[in-house]
């Protein structure tokens, strides 16, 4: 009869504790919405549109703490997602870590919410990479906030991660050079229920299914984010926003099969024969969708 209860209790525990390992991933999505739309309900303060529609991978990460008074330690749990280079919608997300530690007076426990803008490719590479370190791989830049950036002329900068951060309680500021983003491979593999590396869920080509939790993610974030309004167009910034350019049309060159007849010697039928031969049909080049960038 004990060995019975012992059997019963051991099998609610892990039940209990898998079915709280699950809804603490659907949680952690419905706070990075949260959070993304908090950001952009505040006109004065929230990201540009047009820059976030510039992004090409997003990185939130709802609650990042940081804590200690000679030795500031920083950790969060987060999410990532890239947009697709030819829809400019959302995929899926994989789930990330960021640590770090910083030396110095530290005013106490603080914790912000923080957002980061991937622009740049060398930022998805660094996104696909194990591991990689912001200020160190890669270069990060404070981004422009609120209405006036909006409209200036020179929002789209040379920066390859832009970061926002919110505040939650006492909070002076934060430096984030040498802050770590890798995968979560623990939460990554229960929510997809497969071994699968980041490239593999942020590329999207690996895996079968989407977990429910995950298109509610995508679907809202495309509505807080949506794709730029011409998804056939290049909108990479290093093009400058300016159309594709397409290739000058080659003239096309053709050689005689044989030497040339003099008028006196050639019938019509041969002239005919000639001009066809010499006049080929162009044919036409089938339109080919560009990607985003």
């Amino acid at each position: 009869m004990r060995l019975a209860a012992l059997t019963i209790g051991f099998v609610l525990l892990i039940t209990t504790s898998a079915s709280a390992w699950h809804t603490e991933k659907h949680e952690l999505l419905a706070d990075a919405v949260e959070v993304l739309t908090d950001m952009q309900g505040a006109a004065d303060e929230r990201i540009p549109q047009v820059l976030i529609q510039k992004a090409k991978a997003i990185i939130i990460i709802p609650t990042l703490l940081k804590g200690g008074f000679m030795l500031g330690a920083r950790y969060g749990e987060g999410v990532a997602s890239v947009r697709d280079p030819y829809t400019g919608k959302w995929g899926a997300p994989a789930f990330i870590t960021s640590a770090g530690a910083s030396f110095g007076f530290q005013a106490g426990a603080q914790a912000i919410d923080l957002v980061l803008l991937v622009m740049s490719e060398k930022g998805i590479k660094g996104l696909l990479k194990d591991n990689f370190t912001l200020g160190g791989d890669i270069a990060l830049t404070a981004g422009p906030v609120g209405r006036y950036a909006e409209a200036g002329s020179d929002i789209l900068l040379q920066g390859e991660i832009y970061s926002y951060s919110r505040s939650k309680g006492l909070f002076g500021g934060v430096s984030l050079k040498g802050t770590v983003i890798q995968p979560n491979e623990d939460k990554n593999r229960s929510y997809y229920g497969l071994t699968l590396k980041a490239q593999d869920i942020l590329m999207g080509g690996a895996m079968k299914r989407i977990p429910k939790t995950a298109q509610m993610f995508i679907e809202k974030m495309n509505k807080i984010a949506p794709p730029p309004h011409n998804p056939n167009t290049r909108t990479h910034m290093a093009q400058n926003n300016t159309p594709a350019q397409q290739p000058p049309a080659q003239k096309m060159r053709v050689e005689p099969t044989h030497p040339p007849a003099s008028p006196a010697q050639t019938t019509p039928a041969q002239q005919q024969q000639q001009q066809q031969r010499v006049q080929p049909a162009t044919p036409q080049q089938p339109q080919k969708k560009e990607p985003l960038w």
